[in-house]
């Protein structure tokens, strides 16, 4: 019997940046104090949402899940390890390059929304492609650049897994090698928040990731969003 808990637990919606949204917030509250452990899960079953004959959506999503744990730790005086810093971004502007029509409180779900199938993803894939390589390849600069480093000594981009394209155009314009960058899209398909902690845990488990490696975090998603983290493994 498990009986009474007082841990808390809340949802956060981000789209495919969920994962990050939540991780900032994890940390935020281990930095406060409020707490010392947190577990950040991101898990997606968008087959839901998925129309079959809609062949920009149908063959780059997948369902799944992944976590990580958070977990605060005195300053030892050494080479700092962890989250050394995470920003977050948003364009509500952007919004309509990757909708589900129905469903919500504006359009409700009724019978003519059912059967004009307005429940499923809908994207606009060229202007979304472009948008997220820009604003992907902005914040990594960025954030690499604020804690005094250079994109060439990060170990691993762990990017969100939206499709091969945008991680190759990521590649390019970063000036990095191949290897510098996690893909496991080809595996599990874009499983949206999700993604980025199956990543990671593809890059550790493959040692492509090793202690004391610097690691840039990064999503794109719907509403539309963005996030980038550098964390110190």
């Amino acid at each position: 019997m498990l009986g009474c808990s007082t841990i808390p637990a809340f949802d956060v919606a981000a789209s495919c940046s969920g994962f990050l949204y939540a991780f900032s917030m994890a940390d935020a509250m281990i930095r406060s104090g409020q707490v010392k452990t947190c577990l950040v899960v991101a898990a997606e079953v968008k087959s839901r949402s998925i129309d079959p004959a809609d062949g920009d959506t149908a063959l780059l999503f997948g369902d799944g899940a992944g976590a990580v744990v958070l977990r605060g730790e005195p300053d030892t005086g050494q080479l700092s390890q962890g989250l050394l810093g995470l920003r977050l971004h948003a364009d509500g502007a952007q919004h309509g390059l990757i909708t589900i029509p129905a469903g919500g409180s504006r359009r409700p779900t009724t019978p003519r929304t059912v059967e004009a199938n307005s429940h499923t993803l809908r994207m606009q894939g060229a202007p979304l492609f472009r948008l997220a390589v820009k604003r992907l390849e902005q914040v990594i600069r960025e954030i690499v650049k604020e804690f005094g480093a250079d994109v060439q000594d990060v170990a691993q981009l762990v990017l969100h897994q939206a499709n091969g394209r945008i991680l190759a155009q990521l590649t390019k314009r970063l000036g990095v090698s191949p290897e510098q960058v996690c893909s496991v899209i080809g595996r599990y398909g874009n499983t949206s928040s999700a993604s980025l902690p199956i990543a990671l845990d593809h890059a550790v488990r493959s040692g492509n990731i090793l202690p004391h490696d610097l690691v840039v975090l990064g999503s794109f998603g719907g509403g539309v969003t963005w996030a980038a983290g550098l964390v110190r493994w």
